[in-house]
């Protein structure tokens, strides 16, 4: 049997040698999945914390390109609107002139007309008939010059002011 000690002993020793190097690599095997996975874990959290610090840079930058355009809408609008006012202002300008223009040409036909209209009237105390007929046809003559004279006048009020 003391043969069969030694023998055994090895046997034995191997098994239990072999089992503390089995456990050793099983705790090392562990130990380096378990550190790995915290590295994928690590990874993983790091890529989240820049995929969300890219998609706040990318919501800030959208925001503040909005923020130019309406500021560019806003300013065009602003440059619309004075130019809109500018044009109605040039636009009252002209119809003011025009309108002086008008009135004069009025002013100046209603005065002949009263002229005209009175020398008629003074038609009627003339010695006689022929030379009451010629008086009144020269102030109808008189009165058909001042009214196309009158006219004319509007018309180039109408072409020196045109309101487009």
């Amino acid at each position: 049997m003391e043969k069969l000690t030694l023998p055994i002993t090895i046997i034995i020793a191997s098994f239990i040698l072999g089992g503390f190097f089995y456990a050793s690599q099983l705790s090392k095997q562990q130990f380096i999945e378990r550190q790995y996975r915290i590295e994928l874990q690590t990874q993983k959290e790091a890529n989240q914390i820049k995929l969300e610090q890219e998609k706040q840079a990318k919501m800030e930058a959208e925001k503040k390109q909005q923020i130019k355009l309406e500021q560019e809408k806003q300013a065009k609008m602003e440059a619309e609107k004075k130019q809109q006012i500018k044009l109605e202002q040039e636009k009252q300008a002209k119809m003011e002139l025009l309108n002086n223009c008008i009135n004069k040409a009025d002013k100046y036909y209603f005065d002949w007309g009263n002229i005209i209209i009175q020398n008629a009237k003074n038609c009627k105390n003339k010695s006689t008939k022929v030379e009451e007929w010629a008086c009144i046809v020269v102030s109808n003559d008189a009165l058909k010059k001042a009214r196309l004279e009158w006219k004319e006048e509007k018309e180039n009020c109408f072409k020196k002011y045109p309101q487009n």
